[in-house]
């Protein structure tokens, strides 16, 4: 796959301003025409913790799409998934409003950042479980030998605890 046969991709920013491949990225959704980034620079850019990103899977003219191979056209919901994705991932977990009493986004907020309407619950489901494994992936791993993260100091000092001489 060639550069310009690469799909869109928005990219939002844990902190605002990060910057990775030359680029200071915003923690607002910026969306990234077809075609910006290549396949390994995608690869690279989803494997960010600090960055969040939706790659749009709808081909654009010229891109091999349907029409110049004669695939099946992708989904058609493919964009709306990724937009509904992309707003629960910015979503603020400090504005109450913006969330059930069960830690969901609301399906409401959605639809204000988005521009969507009738976001259903099902599609607020699945984005936030994306979101939420994505997350996970991302996470700083414990250290499996530390002993669930509590540090022993004798082990760090073996003089630690011995009464001076």
């Amino acid at each position: 796959m060639t550069t310009h046969d690469t799909p869109a991709v928005r990219i939002v920013a844990r902190r605002d301003g990060f910057r990775r491949m030359g680029i200071a990225h915003s923690a607002a959704p910026v969306d990234h025409p077809a075609g910006t980034f290549s396949a390994d620079e995608i690869r690279a850019l989803e494997a960010e913790p600090e960055l969040i990103i939706t790659v749009d899977p709808t081909p654009t003219p010229g891109s091999g799409g349907a029409s110049s191979t004669g695939e099946a056209p992708p989904d058609p919901d493919a964009h709306r998934a990724a937009r509904i994705a992309a707003a629960v991932a910015v979503l603020d977990p400090a504005i109450k409003k913006d969330w059930t009493r069960g830690g969901k986004p609301l399906t409401t907020a959605v639809e204000r950042d988005t521009g969507l309407k009738d976001v259903s619950g099902a599609e607020r489901d699945t984005a936030w479980a994306i979101i939420r494994r994505a997350v996970e992936r991302h996470a700083p791993k414990p250290d499996a030998g530390d002993g669930g993260g509590k540090e022993d100091p004798a082990k760090k000092d073996p003089e630690a605890g011995k009464d001076a001489d």
